[in-house]
């Protein structure tokens, strides 16, 4: 299945930058794993906020969760999710 997912990075404004660093490299390091995989298929960065879309590959509803809870900056982010059906209109060419 495929779902679309926003996801918001809300970190403490007292947070430790040091802290928040580490929390950066940790999380890059996993989003590269999920990228190498196959489970995150695109991703855009959203102009002017902490916050990116990404498509998402999974077996189910359940096992997205099970990669969201993988970040390591899980407990900061706020998701949404989307999952996504296949349309007719792209059984057709494109003139």
């Amino acid at each position: 299945m495929e779902f679309l997912a926003r996801i918001d990075v809300n970190l403490p404004p007292d947070m430790d930058p040091g802290a928040a660093e580490e929390l950066r490299t940790r999380e890059r390091e996993r989003g590269k794993e999920l990228w190498g995989a196959g489970v995150i298929q695109r991703i855009w960065r959203i102009p002017g906020k902490r916050a990116v879309l990404g498509l998402y590959r999974a077996e189910s509803a359940t096992s997205l969760q099970e990669v969201f809870e993988s970040f390591p900056m899980y407990p900061y982010l706020d998701i949404t999710v989307y999952p996504l059906a296949d349309h007719a209109l792209e059984q057709e060419p494109r003139h």
